[in-house]
């Protein structure tokens, strides 16, 4: 799995390696660096993966399966209804 063009800046890596690694960067590379990397982070917190990796296709809608559930249980308990409504009253006679 690759990430995607773009969304690692151009050089981070060279500029992480000044910064973190030779402590030789300026304060501007620094700067730098420190915006490049929250841009980087920030990406990797809230894109979905098919955004951040090559290959990653969007996934297949799923059916509703909330809607599907309400659907019967309201039949459900309007069947278990009309029963006690039907048995209820012959019991009575």
């Amino acid at each position: 799995m690759q990430v995607k063009e773009g969304v690692i800046p151009e050089g981070f890596f060279e500029l992480r390696k000044k910064v973190k690694v030779e402590k030789t960067a300026t304060p501007e590379e620094i700067d730098e660096f420190g915006a490049q990397w929250e841009a980087v982070r920030d990406a990797f917190l809230t894109q979905p993966d098919r955004v951040l990796f090559e290959g990653v296709e969007e996934p297949e809608e799923e059916p509703d399966v909330v809607g599907g559930a309400i659907f019967f249980s309201m039949l459900v308990i309007g069947q278990t209804s009309l029963l006690a409504l039907v048995y209820g009253k012959k019991i009575a006679r």
